[in-house]
């Protein structure tokens, strides 16, 4: 297994330097291309904190107010505010409209109300075009509208905290779902404004990704998304991460990880089980290990008897419906009868092309490794030997006077066929070769 560790900066994608601003929606070409790539993982990522909570694009830096039949705009600029802030900006604002309006922060509530001292009505307007928090829900003010009345009190405490956290999109790769999208990441946004997040290995949220089989890695189209799905705009600052990246140099390994119902979860569980039912033999009162031994058992029929196997998941659930015999008659004309899971295997039997590889155990728990390779063996050697006669039966409707020359001496019969089919791999060895 192969590492590969990279580092991706947005200020040095291609739009960032075709354009003036740095983008958050940008492409990234690889070096090179990476063949076989079996995992990869975010190991770090620094994300400047510099997006705004009050901005024109979400259209909630603004709120009106009639009075005495006039409208009127309190407009912010954009930017991040604390309490005390809005507090000073809209009271100054309000003063300039009519003297006699008054906007507080009530004290340790953090809840703004506006009323107008001499008592005249007034109505409020805070309807905005945007799927993002308005500025009087910003405020506290749970409602769009307000009327009859010349003194409100927001419901809710001023919430100036921008997003908490963000998701870093890339190709599609991800265990991270929201809104129907998929996620590398969700980024908990831990910093205060205008400060950088550093998230490392310690703070975890679902940053690393294993493919169920080698894939090749050349384009990665990152993008960073606020909760809404919508594009997190940082105001042209960079940010970057790190990669890790994973591939398989070893072709035997790669064969092994493009089994289809390998699954590292379950060799894991099997290994614990394991471990688990040594102890046991130590602690009497726990009975540990039982479902690995349910599917040791199954599994080795399977080992011996079956050139595919069957999958996880079916043996699993042969296990979990199985309360008396089991028979396999469909696995090549070989029948298994076991008396019960969680007994002793009382007999297998073999048909006649298996012969000498009958197997009779009492006791299923003391069958060694090595009655088992013995087993598998003499399959192998029984399939070999079928192999053997279709291809001399071949041999002898094709080349029937070589055939009676040779018949006599079956080792050179033998050994004439297997350099004719030698020679007839050899002209397309190449084009099966894996890379």
């Amino acid at each position: 297994m192969d590492n590969y560790i990279i580092n991706i900066d947005s200020s040095l994608s291609e739009e960032s330097k075709t354009n003036s601003l740095i983008s958050t929606d940008f492409n990234y070409r690889l070096p090179q291309a990476l063949n076989n790539v079996t995992n990869l993982k975010m190991s770090s990522i620094e994300l400047p904190n510099t997006s705004y909570l009050i901005s024109k694009l979400k259209d909630n830096f603004y709120f009106k107010i009639y009075i005495n039949d006039t409208e009127h705009t309190i407009s912010l600029n954009e930017g991040n505010y604390l309490p005390i802030d809005l507090h000073k900006i809209i009271e100054d604002k309000l003063k300039n409209i009519d003297p006699d309006l008054e906007f507080e922060l009530v004290p340790y509530q953090y809840v703004f109300k506006i009323y107008h001292s001499k008592e005249t009505l007034f109505k409020l307007d805070f309807t905005h075009n945007s799927d993002y928090s308005s500025l009087g829900s910003i405020l506290g003010f749970k409602e769009n509208n307000y009327q009859d009345s010349h003194l409100y009190l927001a419901e809710k405490v001023v919430y100036v905290i921008d997003n908490n956290y963000c998701f870093l999109y890339m190709n599609n790769y991800g265990h991270v779902h929201h809104n129907n999208k998929r996620y590398l990441s969700k980024i908990i946004m831990s910093s205060q404004k205008y400060e950088m997040v550093f998230d490392g290995r310690l703070k975890y949220v679902s940053k690393n990704v294993i493919f169920k089989t080698p894939v090749t890695l050349e384009l990665l189209h990152i993008r960073l998304e606020d909760p809404l799905g919508n594009l997190l705009n940082l105001n042209s600052t960079p940010f970057s991460f790190t990669l890790e990246i994973s591939m398989i140099e070893n072709q035997l390994l790669k064969r092994y990880k493009e089994i289809s119902f390998y699954n590292q979860e379950l060799m894991d569980l099997i290994l614990n089980d394991v471990m688990l039912t040594h102890y046991n033999k130590e602690v009497k009162t726990v009975k540990l290990g039982e479902t690995y031994n349910k599917i040791l058992k199954d599994n080795m029929v399977n080992h011996i008897y079956s050139e595919g196997g069957r999958s996880v998941s079916s043996q699993v659930e042969m296990i979990n419906n199985t309360k008396g015999g089991i028979s396999y008659s469909e696995m090549d004309g070989v029948e298994v009868q076991v008396s019960g899971i969680d007994g002793p295997v009382t007999k297998v039997v073999s048909d006649e092309n298996l012969s000498g590889s009958e197997i009779s155990i009492e006791n299923y728990d003391n069958v060694s490794l090595k009655e088992v390779e013995e087993a598998d063996l003499r399959n192998k050697k029984n399939k070999t030997k079928k192999k053997l006669k279709k291809l001399i039966k071949k041999f002898k409707k094709k080349y029937p006077e070589k055939y009676e020359d040779l018949k006599k001496d079956k080792k050179k019969l033998i050994k004439t066929v297997c350099v004719i089919v030698k020679k007839n791999k050899k002209k397309s060895v190449k084009s099966k070769i894996v890379y």
